[in-house]
């Protein structure tokens, strides 16, 4: 009959305040705890449930920062395309008003002929 634990090996504190953040290591340090508790008859299926479901949280988490990241970085690139267009446009803006100015006064030029 399986044993219901107290996980002294899991040290509860360290358990109950795992965050998605905390590296991988401590996940896998808790799933051979788990395996020891196991091996000596102790029924681990909840914890492990529970362990194992917030594994797959992290893992998404960590999936979906590297994208934040791309998303980041291709707004960035957009954003710095976007600006030199903007710098180029204001000057091609700036050169037709010069042009238009010089047409004025060479069709003034021409009137007064």
């Amino acid at each position: 009959m399986p044993q219901k634990p107290h996980f002294n090996l899991l040290d509860g504190k360290q358990t109950s305040k795992l965050q998605v953040s905390d590296p991988t290591s401590i996940f896998n340090g808790m799933f051979e705890a788990l395996l020891d508790l196991e091996s000596h008859g102790f029924d681990v299926k909840t914890v492990r449930s529970c362990l194992s479901e917030m594994q797959s949280i992290k893992e998404k988490h960590e999936q979906l920062q590297e994208q934040l990241l791309e998303y980041e970085c291709h707004i960035l690139e957009q954003t710095t395309e976007k600006s030199k267009i903007t710098v180029e446009l204001d000057h091609v803006v700036e050169e037709i008003k010069m042009l238009e100015e010089r047409k004025a006064k060479l069709t003034s030029a021409e009137e007064e002929k």
